[in-house]
């Protein structure tokens, strides 16, 4: 069964084709009995061509809800997560993808990722993910959206100064990386914008061409693909270009935003308000190189590669210059409405440019301080055993070679290696080896996972509430 729901007063958001819970439950979990989508084995840390292949984790569905929309606040959760990985993989049955180098393997998944029963369910269950997914979005833009182009040129500025301190912010958080720590934040963040490179490309913005009658509108000429600095520093760190290899390693906030994508490309009717958000792309894209370009620099320079540095920058003329070339083009297409839409495209997008900042800097931030985790991880554990404090506790056992899908935890928790040994990473590239007595804080709603390389690993994960980190952490 179906139900037409009306907006909430919670979200304002209409779900207009919203599955009964129990449905839903069991649409996804069918979809997700589909064996690429099963959790990922110790060799698949890189997926190595082989776009079908798209560990979901399936076994954490009896751990998330899907009929409410997500706060804000709770975007990386793992509902998120979870959700957004559907999605991308729902969204990418729509699109060619096929393998430089074919085998037997790979097209027995390739029939399991299009068939039709795949299909079918994933068109099912998308209407739910995204009120699920971006239901919060929709209703912050509402209240932020210019309409009008006087609107959206008196905006231009303020918006063109947050997005350079966002990039100065991020360019910090690396530079006082040090060693292995800096190196896997550059990488991981070529990671996460090759990902949304590879989702922003032709179709979309040759779609956009024909409505429009201008290959010159900003942020809607022929894309980039990965190009820049970035990823000329990710080639010689051996980072592959390609869809989707590094699959485990997107961030909810970088899932969120290509899905943001893949929904309004999909949609006629928002061909308006892609362009918007294609615009704030490229803007924000463009100031992150340019923050990032010091530092990207040493590195190129360290693996041999020519570069030449654009010294004449401004960042908040260029901004302006790029919206006064738009809103005419968008205008003469579509009218005030397509001001309109643009305008909301352009908010959406820039709302989840500002989670991914935020997403960014505390998953580099745990990074940069993994020594300073594993000193509170003994502050906590000592505190728990010492005044017997009672705690919600996950005790788990993994054997040779059993791969941990990355993942998020939805509340802080530790993890106590009790015998065995563990391979432990918060980023791509960067391992922690763990052995019996060897303990970490996990913060929530951070990306991780792992993985037991032999024998048996008997580890454990209490549960730190608010209250005991405020007192002990």
């Amino acid at each position: 069964m179906t139900s037409l729901k009306s907006p909430s007063p919670e979200t304002g958001y209409l779900n207009l084709l919203a599955i009964d819970g129990e449905i839903l439950t069991e649409a996804v979990e069918t979809y997700l009995a589909n064996p690429v989508f099963a959790a990922a084995r110790y060799e698949e840390l890189v997926l190595d061509d082989n776009p079908y292949r798209r560990p979901v984790r399936p076994d954490d569905i009896g751990l998330v809800d899907f009929s409410h929309p997500l706060r804000r606040e709770d975007f990386a959760q793992l509902s998120g997560l979870m959700g957004h990985r559907m999605l991308l993989n729902i969204h990418d049955t729509a699109k060619l993808m096929l393998p430089r180098e074919p085998t037997a393997e790979k097209w027995r998944d390739y029939q399991l990722f299009y068939n039709s029963e795949t299909r079918f369910l994933g068109e099912l269950i998308r209407p739910s993910l995204e009120a699920h997914l971006f239901g919060f979005v929709h209703d912050e833009a509402r209240r932020r959206q210019a309409r009008t182009a006087a609107e959206l040129t008196g905006q231009a500025r303020p918006q063109a100064e947050a997005r350079l301190r966002r990039a100065v912010q991020l360019a910090g958080v690396i530079t006082a990386a040090a060693g292995e720590d800096r190196d896997a934040m550059i990488d991981m963040l070529a990671i996460q914008s090759d990902a949304a490179s590879l989702n922003s490309g032709a179709r979309p913005a040759l779609a956009l061409r024909r409505v429009v009658g201008s290959a010159s509108l900003p942020g809607v000429g022929p894309e980039k693909t990965g190009g820049g600095l970035l990823r000329r520093v990710a080639d010689t760190d051996g980072i592959k270009y390609e869809p989707h290899s590094y699959f485990q390693y997107y961030l909810p906030s970088t899932l969120a935003m290509m899905n943001y994508i893949n929904e309004a490309a999909l949609y006629p009717g928002r061909i308006f308000a892609l362009a918007g958000a294609l615009l704030a792309h490229s803007l924000e894209t463009r100031e992150e190189e340019a923050a990032l370009e010091p530092l990207l620099v040493g590195r190129a320079v360290e693996s041999g590669l020519e570069v030449e540095l654009d010294r004449a920058r401004d960042p908040v003329g260029a901004a302006d210059r790029a919206l006064a070339a738009a809103l005419p083009v968008i205008e003469r297409a579509g009218g005030e409405f397509a001001i309109g839409e643009f305008g909301r495209g352009f908010a959406e997008y820039s709302i989840l440019q500002e989670i991914h900042h935020e997403d960014r800097m505390r998953q580099f931030e745990w990074i940069n301080a993994m020594p300073g985790y594993v000193e509170k991880a003994r502050r906590l554990h000592k505190a728990i055993n010492d005044y017997s404090i009672e705690v919600a506790l996950h005790t788990l056992v993994g054997s040779r070679e059993d791969c941990s899908t990355t993942h998020v935890h939805d509340q802080d928790r530790l993890l106590v290696i009790e015998s065995g040994q563990m391979h432990f990473w918060n980023c791509f590239g960067r391992r922690h080896d763990y052995r019996p007595g060897d303990m970490s804080f996990i913060p929530r709603h951070r990306l991780h996972g792992s993985v037991v390389p032999s024998g048996e690993c008997v580890y454990h994960q209490p549960v730190i509430t608010p209250e005991l980190d405020r007192r002990f952490g």
